[in-house]
């Protein structure tokens, strides 16, 4: 026989199905359960190890295919930025004193498109700010579109207003004037905006959800409800329902959960779809998708441009038609030069290297992601479907409906960071000692003026890493006070492989605090771990050992002589009530809150 003719086609290997995968599997588990390797999302999707092609019977496949909405007007020369078929890239910009001269070095990066963010008090700036600029502008922050094109020196060729009252509303508690009188504004936008093609009046800002805390699913449910409640209010106002969807856009903030957050933007795009459909008409489904400031550190900006580059991935991926990437240094009030020009770079690095605009829907095929698409969008259609049932979303949000589970979410998941169930980066688990951020903007969404218009209760945008850098400035404030850091020594005593595991545990613990660690090697007993305690001005001494070894050890430095710092166990023996007898002040284990146990040690070292 030739070498060609032993060779063999892979059609002639036995193909593995499920039932051999879960053998193998458990074989590996030995006698843990195969089902530990189950897990539910933040939405509720049951997240399966493995997903093979008979889990996409009976699913949709793929997403709805369009041109991109929005092109750019100036193509940057020689750039993917300016490429047919690439997203619009910008980087939003809250209007201030020099505005003008940062718009025009953005444009000079590479910028293809304006993501500006104005008050009511600064439409006026706009006149100077837009000046000669022809590239596509996304405008935010005011309470109707009609308000936006008096504020603007000549109507954009292209780009959106998310400007509508009903985000609005959500987003500051309240409205000058009536709702009603609001939606009269919309309709005569429409009206006045003539024929300019490719302006999306009726944008929709459904980043406000993302920053009070809700799911994607929440998130893109309630934007569903907003947009129908806004056509069903446009139309009954004599405008054409097919006039309303063509000029709509919606705008989504993104997290740095990869697979979620591409399978919201696809299931979106199919969901907007068939709210169309069954309204009567068909609409372009223009997406702008956002990095957010949920998930930011306002401490360490650098773990911030991981984070952003991952949803602007995502966003890509999940078929975003423009991208806006906030600088990393957003969150602590920055947004200076050369963090704008990083936000460029992220955007350049992943067109013109990654080349993922290239590929029209990237995701399609992977079976976990086909799934994912469909768990989620069946997920974000009951959020839609039960705000229908309480009276669409006007009533929904004057009776608080999606700000109460919003709120209740962003709890969850704040707890769950604190409570060791999740990571952030740089902020919960390996922090680094850094300065603080010379300023950070207010967690306070800006209000509008009151007035005789609505009034509901407003979105509280939250950030995940607020409670641990508010232990930061503590910690800093107390080392400010006595002129000295406050420091932690993990004294890992007995040899074994669990007291070293528990040191290290406690380093990330303690070190989310802003407390300086140390971990000596070699400590061979307790009487040493003082000294070196004493010598180093230790505020806690951390004992490292085995649950059975700590009585013993306890007892040992309670009969030593000196001053004694507080004294931790890491770990949460069973005997718990014996050790807290024996001088133990604090339990740090995995299962502790890591905000209130910090803060409780802060409270003692505040008090001496």
């Amino acid at each position: 026989m030739s070498t060609l003719e032993a060779l063999e086609l892979a059609v002639r290997f036995p193909v593995p199905n499920r039932s051999t995968w879960e053998e193998a599997a458990q074989a590996e588990l030995k006698a843990t359960p195969l089902a530990r390797l189950t897990r539910l999302s933040l939405e509720g999707v049951e997240i399966r190890p493995l997903y093979l092609r008979e889990d996409l019977q009976d699913r949709p496949l793929g997403i709805p295919w369009t041109q991109p909405a929005w092109k750019p007007v100036q193509p940057a020369s020689g750039s993917a930025l300016g490429e047919p078929g690439a997203p619009l890239v910008a980087v939003p910009l809250e209007l201030g004193q020099d505005s003008a001269q940062v718009v025009a070095q953005g444009l000079a990066r590479g910028e293809t498109a304006l993501d500006l963010y104005l008050g009511p008090e600064q439409a006026t700036a706009l006149k100077a700010v837009l000046e000669g600029v022809e590239v596509p502008v996304f405008l935010n922050g005011l309470e109707d579109p009609l308000t936006a094109l008096e504020a603007l020196p000549q109507v954009p060729r292209s780009g959106a207003l998310f400007c509508d009252p009903l985000s609005f509303l959500a987003r500051t508690g309240n409205l000058t004037d009536s709702l009603d009188s609001r939606l009269d504004r919309v309709a005569e936008a429409f009206l006045r905006i003539g024929a300019v093609p490719d302006l999306a009046i009726l944008g929709i800002d459904a980043g406000l959800w993302h920053e009070g805390g809700a799911d994607v699913a929440q998130q893109s449910g309630w934007a569903l409800a907003t947009g129908l409640d806004l056509v069903r209010s446009l139309v009954s106002r004599g405008l054409g329902l097919q006039q309303v969807l063509d000029r709509m856009a919606f705008a989504f903030t993104l997290s740095p959960r990869l697979f979620p957050e591409m399978a919201r933007l696809r299931a979106f795009r199919r969901l907007w779809t068939r709210v169309a459909d069954l309204l009567g008409g068909e609409g372009p489904v223009r997406l702008v998708a956002r990095t957010g400031r949920f998930h930011r550190s306002a401490w360490d900006p650098y773990t911030n441009l991981i984070r952003s580059t991952v949803e602007a991935f995502a966003g890509i991926c999940g078929g975003a038609d423009a991208l806006c990437i906030e600088p990393m240094d957003a969150a602590a009030g920055g947004g200076v030069l050369s963090s704008r020009r990083h936000a460029v770079s992220q955007a350049l690095v992943l067109l013109e290297e990654a080349s993922l605009h290239r590929v029209v829907d990237p995701g399609a095929g992977s079976s976990y992601l086909e799934v994912l698409t469909d768990e989620i969008a069946q997920k974000a259609w009951s959020y839609l479907q039960a705000i229908e049932k309480a009276g669409g979303m006007t009533a929904a949000l004057r009776e608080g409906i999606p700000q109460q589970e919003a709120a209740a979410t962003a709890e969850r998941r704040l707890q769950a960071l604190s409570g060791g169930r999740g990571s952030l980066v740089g902020v919960s688990h390996y922090a680094v000692p850094a300065e603080p951020p010379a300023s950070a903007p207010s967690a306070e969404p800006p209000e509008a003026p009151a007035g005789a218009g609505e009034t509901v209760r407003r979105v509280q945008p939250q950030r995940l890493a607020a409670a641990f850098e508010a232990l930061r400035l503590r910690t800093r404030a107390l080392e400010e006070r006595r002129g000295r850091p406050v420091r932690a020594l993990m004294a890992s005593l007995g040899g074994s492989a669990t007291s070293r595991v528990r040191a290290q545990f406690c380093v990330t613990f303690l070190g989310a605090a802003g407390f300086r660690t140390e971990s000596p090697v070699g400590l061979s007993s307790v009487a040493e771990a003082l000294v070196e305690a004493q010598r180093a001005e230790v505020d806690i001494l951390v004992l490292c050992a085995e649950d059975s070894e700590y009585a013993g050890l306890l007892e040992e430095l309670r009969r030593l002589p000196g001053q004694r710092p507080l004294v931790a166990v890491a770990g949460m023996p069973a005997e718990a009530d014996g050790l807290r007898s024996r001088g133990t002040d604090f339990f740090i284990h995995r299962d502790a809150d890591r905000v209130e146990t910090a803060g409780g040690i802060l409270a003692r070292l505040e008090a001496l």
